[in-house]
């Protein structure tokens, strides 16, 4: 049974403060006559005050039993009853409660639960168990629709009850969905990998295995397993009828469960989790791939710009010499002499070397403008098999209208065996007159000038190539497809990260439905005819406002038709700080982390987010603090081992359990976002600013080699990711996540934006 302090069920609070008790509980001079009206007994009439006043904050009458002394003894004081308070505990004895209750529902107009509540409460905790597991979250998605449409509210043990049986209704039409859609070769197929080997792992450790370090030979290895996760989900269940968190879910329960563990679980749910499992990792296993793809050509992209910079290096003096001999030749031509002598200097300078000079000037030329083209297809070509693997096992597709890069991938994929230099890429078709006409067979548009010249040999764009050059068209094809798939202009079908992003439009349906509702929610005009105007203005404003304070500004001006931004000078601090500071340090205890983190879940219930990720509660004793005990190894960067020995009470294998089985990065979210919106109640943040802006910036944390994320990173000398934070001008921190060093950290700015629920 979930408990109650895990939900939004209403309580009373035991710990309240002399302010909340006065503004919630006390009795107006209406409400006290309305009592008198309906009351001709003081105790009644106490008794009817009292479940008013409660049932306003709560919306369900408790028993006079279960109603603090304390707010009693307030309200009777209020009422002008404070002898009667002694005797209240008789009224629920008598028979006026049940009038009086009808009485309390009649004046604030709500409905009886038994007039319709039941039926609303299933309906919606049916709904709710379509997206969600946790019992907690399906009882709030209940009691918020309850106390919508003004129904009384039922006990805890009535909601959490009817939550169990609907989750076990929906999940249970989910597994046999699953089944149904399994014919018995692909359940034989599923089983397969439950077998237990005589050595080594089995195959169901496979099916949860994840990327290593995106080298070439790991490409290659990974190839052979995308292979075969794509054949095991090849006619696999279909999921288009199951809402996709659910299918993550329980896909993510599967992953926690070892071999025993899913071959002990009854069929229908087994075969549900394993083929869920399969859908989701072949998926996974497709943006891993990507990933690698990415990875491995950006890769080869800088290692042509480092072989540009060693080249310039090692050729510097030839560079160095070419200079000197255009001087030469320069300061010649400005002197006064006649052209003839002008020109006698000259080819004194020149003499029998300009056929080297000559050569030497294009060699120098062909890597102007930074152009490192010429030193891929030497790092290229140990790499083309993997390159040509991937597009034949992902088959990009383009995600608009123009079909040139993908047809350009098709046209490659046939010529792969090639071993020619050039390639024809025009097909010549006798008519019937006997012209003969040259058909393109593919579409150069996509390929960019930078690159023209290098696949084509001929520096003008023309309407029809004969040929291409084989390594370098493969190249910047690939080159091509990978900057599309970071873009989305290429999407992977059964991809989740690189999949179609119009599928996640909203439809024009919903779209003028819901237009008018968002547009009031973020103060627009519901006119769409005047939101431009209005937008214009607002810019136009702020431009105007800009541009009159600009004379008065000390740290901003233009110089030399630049903008110049000064560092705002230091403000000197005020008398008397630094022993404000001192008085401090001196009054501030020392506090254990342990401590801080208990204290902070018995107020606020941080760890209400932390179950099995079964959605079932939790049976291990004394789970608050077994979780705040995780929480501080992994928080502290101890480890498991090294918590046992530092703690009382708790084992390396339960704190690796815990971390594995009852926390992940969703429930992590969430626990953050409770966090953060009660710290922000405080007055102090608001101090520091408005909450209106944020900063983000990034920190280089070491991590092992062997995963996608990892990366060297000269900057950083070291293997490692970027902690990436957002943190509001009233210093809280919104938002965090890791991405690769090597990456444009702006890109992820947004993601502060888009991916912060907190208040």
């Amino acid at each position: 049974m979930s408990a109650i302090h895990e939900t939004a069920y209403p309580r009373i609070r035991l710990n309240m403060t002399e302010k909340e008790l006065f503004k919630i509980y006390t009795p107006n001079k209406e409400e006290i006559e309305f009592a008198k009206k309906n009351t001709y007994v003081a105790l009644t009439r106490l008794g009817l005050l009292v479940l008013l006043k409660v049932f306003q904050r709560l919306g369900y009458f408790p028993q006079i039993d279960e109603i603090p002394t304390r707010i009693i003894n307030h309200i009777a004081v209020h009422a002008s009853l404070k002898g009667i308070s002694r005797k209240i505990r008789k009224y629920d004895s008598g028979g006026s409660r049940w009038k009086h209750m009808a009485l309390i529902r009649s004046r604030l107009g709500i409905k009886a639960y038994s007039e319709g509540g039941e039926k609303t409460m299933i309906n919606v905790m049916i709904e709710a168990s379509q997206s969600k597991n946790i019992i907690a979250d399906i009882i709030n998605a209940s009691i918020e629709e309850l106390i919508r449409q003004k129904f009384e509210l039922p006990s805890f043990s009535t909601m959490n009850r009817a939550a169990h049986e609907a989750r076990h209704e929906v999940n249970n039409v989910f597994y046999k969905q699953i089944n149904n859609d399994l014919t018995k070769k692909q359940k034989s197929l599923i089983a397969s990998l439950l077998d237990k080997p005589e050595e080594g792992r089995s195959l169901w450790h496979r099916l949860k295995h994840e990327p290593r370090q995106p080298t070439t030979k790991n490409m290659r290895e990974f190839a052979k397993h995308m292979h075969w996760l794509r054949s095991l989900n090849k006619k696999n269940a279909r999921f288009d009828f199951i809402p996709e968190i659910k299918v993550k879910h329980f896909a993510d329960e599967a992953k926690t469960l070892d071999l025993t563990g899913i071959d002990e679980t009854r069929e229908n749910k087994k075969y549900a989790f394993m083929a869920a499992l399969i859908f989701t990792q072949a998926a996974k296993a497709t943006d891993d791939f990507t990933d690698i793809f990415v990875r491995r050509l950006q890769s080869v992209h800088n290692r042509g710009r480092e072989a540009l910079n060693e080249y310039r290096i090692l050729h510097q003096d030839k560079t160095d010499k070419l200079v000197h001999t255009l001087e030469e030749i320069v300061s010649i031509w400005k002197t006064d002499n006649t052209d003839a002598e002008r020109i006698e200097a000259v080819d004194s300078v020149i003499s029998d070397d300009a056929d080297n000079l000559l050569k030497q000037c294009r060699a120098h030329m062909i890597f102007s403008e930074n152009n490192y083209l010429p030193f891929l297809p030497k790092l290229y070509k140990s790499q083309r098999k993997n390159y040509f693997e991937f597009v034949e096992i992902i088959k990009p597709k383009s995600s608009s209208t123009d079909k040139s890069l993908e047809n350009a991938i098709k046209f490659i994929i046939s010529k792969r065996n090639m071993k020619a230099d050039k390639i024809e890429i025009v097909k010549k078709v006798k008519n019937n007159d006997g012209t003969i006409d040259e058909l393109p067979l593919v579409n150069l548009s996509w390929v960019p000038d930078k690159w023209w010249k290098t696949v084509t040999g001929i520096s003008q764009r023309k309407k029809t190539i004969q040929n291409v050059n084989r390594i370098y068209f493969e190249i910047c094809l690939f080159s091509i497809v990978m900057q599309a798939l970071k873009s989305g202009d290429l999407y992977i079908e059964s991809s989740d990260k690189y999949g179609d992003y119009s599928k996640q439009f909203v439809s024009w349906k919903e779209f003028k439905k819901e237009i008018t509702h968002f547009l009031k929610q973020i103060g627009l005009p519901t006119d769409i005819n005047q939101i431009a105007p209005g937008l214009k203005n607002s810019l136009l404003t702020s431009v105007l406002s800009t541009d009159k304070s600009f004379p008065s500004n000390e740290s901003v001006s233009i110089k030399n038709e630049e903008l110049v931004i000064r560092k705002i000078p230091k403000t000197r601090d005020p008398e008397g700080l630094d022993l404000i500071k001192q008085l401090l340090t001196e009054r501030m205890p020392e506090l254990n982390l342990i401590d801080i983190l208990s204290d902070t879940e018995h107020w606020i219930n941080w760890t209400s987010d932390f179950r099995p990720i079964s959605g079932y509660e939790a049976r291990i004793d004394s789970p608050q603090e077994k979780y705040i005990k995780t929480t501080f190894c992994y928080g502290c960067y101890l480890g498991p081992t090294q918590t046992e020995r530092s703690l009382d009470g708790i084992s390396r294998k339960q704190i690796a359990y815990l971390n594995q089985r009852h926390i992940d990065e969703d429930k992590l979210q969430q626990s953050i976002i409770k966090t953060i919106d009660q710290y922000n109640k405080f007055k102090l943040p608001k101090v520091w600013g408005h909450g209106k802006s944020a900063s983000a910036d990034g920190t280089k944390w070491d991590m092992y080699q062997r995963n996608l994320l990892s990366e060297y990173h000269i900057r950083y000398g070291g293997w490692g990711g970027i902690g990436y934070y957002h943190v509001s001008d009233s210093y809280i921190a919104l938002f965090s996540h890791f991405i690769p060093c090597g990456v444009y950290e702006a890109i992820y700015i947004l993601d502060g934006l888009l991916k912060n629920k907190s208040e």
